[in-house]
Order: structure tokens, then sequence, then C-alpha cells
């Protein structure tokens, strides 16, 4: 990529990633935290069975992330990195930094399909769009599915514009990345299905060719077996225990049931991203409808479909698709484009464009900035600043800090130093006066201080954003707690 644009847009990504990456701390799901790094305590010796979530238990959960984990933290642990706080935000850097990588190369493909004066808008959206540094830093299945997803969209598209002439063993490998996807997340079955069926038409791809990915798909999930043998400990089929459980079962409309419309409804409750997002819809919507061919739609509408009706809805279960919103969108706008360049539209499009980039603009910088939780600053700060002293705590249904959504959180609580439940009933004077010097009481924002002796010592966000953070606007969880100390002793 010579272009001395791409260049600074490239440079730009690489740090607002890194930057993202840095400050998105804790975890968007609860998937993302008790089913990989969690689990992954299970080899490092921090959890135990009985310890883990019930998807452990009924062998559902694909093992090849928490062993990702496992690795990577061993890594961190041989390299001097102690911290379990410093290791999660270089995997969180790792992460962006795989996923930069596999947006840019899609990007060098995928732009073949689109007129030469739209790939700089492509460019910009694939890597600035509100949303995507912020998925991109997460380790979760959703987000590293996509960027495998990416890569082999990418080639398929090198393949289709002779940009390569792929040996047996290129198809072999196209095959080991389509078997990854699946054996990260085994939704993505459906949008690799819409795949190999565009490749069989549309490609032009013989049935030697074919054999050859289906042989790769095959070693993958060979591969997947193995590590589910090495940490379940015994030959299972997550892929299998998940259809029977989620499906024959019925477990997941126990999360709860959404009308097919869900998403849309979904989509609505994004506070100040809504606007964008149905301008986003709307385009992408119109790209899929009028290039019915194009091979993005062959991925994309059967993934759609099956999660349109399945009743369970998350709107992280279409993450793949939102790292694919660039390309359709822009597919969209060149469809309808000549009817928004008449004269009497200059003025009115023009506003709305300037509307929306200012939009997305500002949800960048909010992403950017925000953690994505606030449960792991609970553990950042008394480990790292008061590991020596007790934190008090007020009881609750949750068993805060020790659980956070009734599931043991070990690997932020390693190293928590001495802890004591107050009963919800009330806070006696005595507790407090008998605090040490260091000690530290953490209490809900609600909590109303005046008639004890309590300093504020810091709220979890820094004040600038909860001066910003209006009604809540800015959608960041688990962030209304408040830690305070003894105001017998002169503040430090």
């Amino acid at each position: 990529m010579k272009d001395p644009f791409v260049r600074i847009v490239v440079f730009i990504a690489l740090c607002i990633t890194i930057i993202t990456a840095i400050n998105s701390k804790g975890f968007l799901n609860n998937d993302e935290h008790f089913q990989i790094i969690e689990f992954a305590g299970l080899k490092l010796g921090y959890n135990t069975k009985a310890d883990l979530a019930w998807e452990y238990t009924e062998q559902i959960r694909p093992a090849i992330q928490p062993i990702l984990a496992e690795v990577f933290i061993r890594s961190q642990n041989l390299l001097g990195v102690e911290s379990q706080f410093s290791q999660i935000r270089n995997l969180r850097i790792a992460t962006g930094l795989f996923m930069l990588f596999c947006m840019l190369w899609f990007y060098r493909y995928a732009r073949l399909e689109l007129p030469k004066h739209t790939h700089r808008l492509f460019l910009v959206l694939s890597l600035f769009l509100f949303y995507i540094p912020f998925l991109s830093v997460r380790f979760s299945s959703e987000s590293l599915s996509a960027g495998l997803m990416l890569l082999v969209l990418g080639f398929v598209l090198k393949v289709k514009y002779k940009l390569t002439h792929p040996s047996s063993w290129t198809w072999i490998w196209c095959g080991l990345l389509l078997g990854l996807i699946f054996i990260v997340r085994f939704q993505m079955a459906f949008m690799i299905m819409g795949l190999l069926i565009w490749m069989k038409f549309f490609l032009s791809s013989n049935w030697g060719d074919m054999g050859k990915v289906a042989i790769g798909m095959v070693l993958a999930l060979v591969f997947g077996a193995c590590a589910d043998y090495y940490f379940y400990e015994e030959w299972v089929f997550p892929a299998y225990n998940y259809f029977y459980v989620n499906l024959i079962e019925d477990k997941v409309s126990t999360f709860g049931v959404s009308p097919w419309y869900g998403y849309l409804k979904d989509l609505m409750y994004l506070g100040y991203a809504s606007g964008l997002a149905v301008v986003l819809l709307v385009f992408s919507a119109i790209g899929l409808v009028f290039k019915p061919t194009r091979l993005l739609t062959f991925a994309i509408v059967p993934f759609l479909v099956v999660h349109f009706l399945i009743g369970h809805k998350e709107l992280r279960f279409l993450i793949p698709v939102f790292f694919l919103i660039p390309f359709i969108f822009v597919q969209g706008w060149v469809v309808v484009s000549d009817y928004f360049t008449k004269p009497t539209l200059n003025k009115p499009v023009y506003i709305v464009a300037v509307l929306l980039f200012a939009g997305n603009c500002i949800g960048l910088a909010v992403n950017s900035v925000k953690p994505a939780d606030g449960t792991a600053l609970v553990y950042e700060f008394v480990v790292e600043e008061r590991p020596d002293n007790t934190l008090l705590y007020r009881e609750g249904p949750r068993d805060f800090p020790k659980k956070h959504a009734s599931l043991n959180v070990y690997f932020y609580s390693m190293n928590l130093g001495r802890t004591k439940k107050i009963p919800n009933r009330g806070i006696e004077l005595s507790e407090i006066d008998g605090m040490d010097q260091d000690d530290v009481f953490l209490a809900r924002d609600t909590f109303d201080p005046t008639d004890y002796q309590l300093r504020e010592i810091a709220p979890l966000l820094p004040r600038w954003i909860i001066h910003i953070n209006i009604d809540s606007w800015m959608r960041i969880k688990n962030c209304d707690w408040v830690f305070y100390e003894s105001s017998n002793y002169p503040a430090e």
C-alpha cells in the first residue's frame, strides 16, 4: 500500500487501537471472561472445575480460546509480566493488532469489488467506524471468528481477481482457516456454508479444489478435538453438545426470547448511536438486496436468517457481520449515489453527512476511552493500589466483589487482600471507626457517606467522564462504585 493517505490512515488506526486496548478494561459480555479467561484458569491453577460456569459441565465450550489465553498468560509470566491486569491488557493489544491486520488484508482485496472513487471511504469506515476499534480489542469468540473470516474472504477475492494461482496447499490452508472459524464459534457454520456455495458456483472452483478445502477443514476439526481433549481430559464433541443443550433441550431460551425483529429493536436502544446505526442498516440492506450474487451476500444472508429465527437474541451475536458493514454500506451507497447527487439534494445530504460524521467521531472517541466493564476497575484499584489492606463492602445479592452475576471472579481477584462483608441492614459506626488508615470501603454511588466518618478516595471513572456521562449515555456497565477511606486520618 504505497498511497500516503493509506499509510497515514493505518498509522492513526494503529494508535487508536492501542489506546482503546489500554482503556477498554473489563469485558463486554460475561462469556468473553467467564468462558475464556476463567476457563484458562483451570489449566493455570487458579480455578477448579467446580468454580467454572455451567458451560464447562455441559462441555459445550470449544477449548481453543481458553488454551490460547493459557498460552498467552504463561508467555507473559515467562517475560516477567506478573500482574493479571497487565497480562489482560497485553492480550487486548495483541487481539487488536491481529484484527487490524485482518481488516487491512480484507480491504486490500475487497476494494476491487467497488468503484475506485469509494476506496478511501471504504478504508476509513473499515478502521474508524465508531464500534470497530472497541470490538477489535475484545478477545471474544465473536471478534476472533470475524477476524479469521476476513482473512478467508480476502483470500477468496484474491483468487477471484486472479491475483494468485492457488496451489493445493493454499486451498488446504483456506480450509484450515474455515475449520478454525467453526471451532472458535459454532454459529459461523452458516456463514461458512454460504461462502462455500458461492465458491463452488461463482469462483469456478472444481471439485478437486473444494475437496482440498474440505481436507483442510477436517484437519482443523481434528486439531480442535485434540484441544478439547487436553482441556476436558476426555474425548468430547462440544459442537454437538452445544446444539443438543441449546436447541434440543432449549436451554438458550431460558436466557430470554425475542421475536424475529428483536435485533432491529435492540438497535433502537443504542442511545447516541441509534441514528447512525439506522443509516448503516438501510444502506447495508440496499447493498445486499441489489448485489445478490456478491460473495458477502452469500456469506451474510444465511447467517442473518438463522439468527433472526432463533428466539434468544443478543447484539453481540451479530459482531461477525458488524465487521463487514463498511463494505456492504459502501456497496449500498454506490447503488443509490446517483440519486443523492441531484442539485436539489446537495445541501440536505451535506448536512446529514456532517451530522453522521460528527456522531461517529463522538462514538469513536467514547469507545476509545471508556472501560468495557467496571468490574475489573474495582479489583485493579484494590489489588494494585491497596494490596495489604482490608476491603470493606456491603452485602448484596451478587456478593460483589467475590462474584459477578453469580459467577466466581478468580482471575481479577487473585492477590486480593483481606475483605470484610458488612450486612446490608446498615453500617455500624464502630465498623467505620475501626478502619485502618489504608483500608477502603466500597459502595455504590447512591450511598450517602454524610453520617459516617468517610472521605471519598476516587470513583472508578475519571471525573471528566463522570461529568459528561449524563444519564449514562456512554453505556458503561458496572461503573457506579466509589471508594472511601476513613476521615479519621489525614489525606495522603
